[in-house]
């Protein structure tokens, strides 16, 4: 008996044919990534860039809204526009604030996960920029805006070194955890 070869006709091995390719469509475009791939917020970001910036609008607007009501009520001489402004403030210092302390002691943890998951190190990075570029602005130092930037950075993950020694000098991590209290209205500012 012969060994079965491509001349050979009687081959005991059946023909097979190459497997079938789905064809590639010249105008086809790859599938976007899906949100549970990026972070929800910079899917929005990408996907509808003014979302955030509205939601913001938004609830300032509304938090004035609300003040401005309380105001009215109590019958003070004071315009929406500047009930407006009082609020946007206190949400701008709210968000340096928050900033300013997630920068201050969380620094190095936010820079580790950010390097070790790049999508997550915008998140690092953004509170970063915030509070460096109102301190700068608000400061006004001697040197240049690069300088500044890095040694503020330094500085905070100096701060968050020493705050990590102490912690395991002291064999607790009570000063790394955030502690959120309501503060209950006084009888001055309650409803009638």
């Amino acid at each position: 008996a012969s060994a079965p070869t491509e001349r050979n006709a009687t081959s005991t091995f059946p023909k097979t044919s190459p497997p079938e390719r789905t064809p590639v469509l010249p105008h086809s475009t790859p599938a976007p990534p899906s949100p549970l791939r990026i972070s929800w917020v910079r899917y929005l970001a990408n996907r509808y860039p003014y979302v955030l910036i509205m939601l913001a609008l938004l609830l300032t607007l509304f938090g004035a809204f609300m003040r401005w009501r309380r105001v009215r009520q109590q019958r003070l001489p004071i315009g929406p526009l500047a009930v407006l402004r009082a609020t946007l403030r206190g949400h701008l210092a709210y968000t340096y604030h928050l900033c300013r302390h997630v920068t201050r002691y969380y620094t190095l943890p936010m820079l580790l996960v950010g390097l070790l998951l790049p999508p997550l190190l915008p998140l690092a990075l953004i509170p970063c920029a915030a509070v460096i570029g109102v301190d700068y602005v608000r400061l006004r130092p001697d040197m240049g805006l690069g300088e500044y930037a890095l040694c503020s950075f330094l500085d905070d993950c100096a701060y968050g070194v020493g705050v990590i020694q102490g912690c395991i000098t002291h064999r607790t991590w009570k000063p790394l955890v955030p502690v959120i209290k309501r503060k209950l209205p006084t009888d001055q500012f309650s409803r009638r």
